[in-house]
């Protein structure tokens, strides 16, 4: 039920996994399984398996490991951040292909900010500062705007999602509305990693509703606006963290609720007060 739990709870732990299906490496194989919250998620993937390298690397040479085994290996995002971290190739395992591991040691780095008994809302809303400031020192070095000008006023049209929550069934209506205030409508699943870094530290506005592509405010700069537009049906905190820690211009609006093939939920052009 959305919950971190014990390892107790873990069935197969006790129960073992048949040995015709383990996949048998040599030597100490460092896992960044998270769940399943970051084998597709791009938020989930900057706030839960980045941070566990993070973590790992200040210890360890990534790379003195004989294999590294990652939530997922399709996602142009996944290839492209670990870049960053000069990884061999021939050292990543694809957990959606391995699904059972055996090794003389395996290393299992903690969640750096995740607690047991808490519902993931909460305890990936509990961001840690000195979390944050890695990941900028470590994608911002390649990819610093700062010599543009910070005047991108920018709108996240979630329209591309996979998924029918958080989605504006007046969308266009929204769009139509920003595009007179001079505002670019962005598709992030159409931009590269590295382009994202970029838009979201050069934007002066940005305004999108809660979902994974938000987590770019990480690159934005201090005072950036940032204007999250959130479900009635639940509360999550963690942007409004990110723009705490970020020292962001953060402001919420509350959607209501408006179920349609399109979406969940609505608002009014009168509640953006940009």
């Amino acid at each position: 039920d959305n919950h971190l739990v014990n390892l107790s709870k873990n069935g197969i732990i006790k129960t073992g996994t048949r040995k015709f299906i383990q996949k048998k490496i040599k030597g100490n194989i460092l896992s960044l399984i998270q769940g399943a919250s970051a084998i597709e998620n791009y938020g989930h993937w900057l706030l839960d398996t980045i941070p566990k390298l993070i973590v790992i690397k200040k210890l360890k040479d990534l790379n003195s490991f004989d294999a590294i085994l990652i939530p997922n290996f399709k996602k142009k995002f996944q290839k492209d951040s670990l870049e960053y971290f000069d990884i061999l190739k021939s050292k990543i395992l694809d957990g959606s292909e391995i699904t059972h591991l055996y090794a003389d040691k395996i290393t299992i780095p903690s969640h750096p900010y995740w607690e047991i008994d808490k519902h993931q809302f909460e305890t990936v809303a509990n961001v840690d500062k000195d979390i944050l400031k890695s990941i900028r020192k470590i994608f911002l070095k390649k990819n610093n705007s700062n010599e543009l000008k910070k005047n991108k006023s920018i709108y996240i049209d979630r329209s591309d999602s996979n998924f029918n929550h958080n989605k504006l069934i007046n969308n266009s209506e929204i769009i139509e509305h920003l595009k007179k205030k001079d505002f670019t409508i962005v598709k992030l699943s159409e931009l590269s990693f590295n382009e994202q870094i970029k838009l979201f530290n050069s934007a002066k506005i940005i305004i999108g509703s809660h979902g994974a592509g938000l987590t770019n405010i990480i690159f934005s700069e201090p005072s950036t606006k940032i204007i999250e537009i959130g479900n009635p049906n639940f509360n999550c905190y963690v942007f409004k963290n990110i723009s705490n820690i970020q020292k962001l211009d953060y402001s919420f609006i509350k959607a209501r609720s408006a179920i349609s093939e399109f979406g969940d939920m609505k608002i009014e052009i009168k509640d953006l007060k940009i």
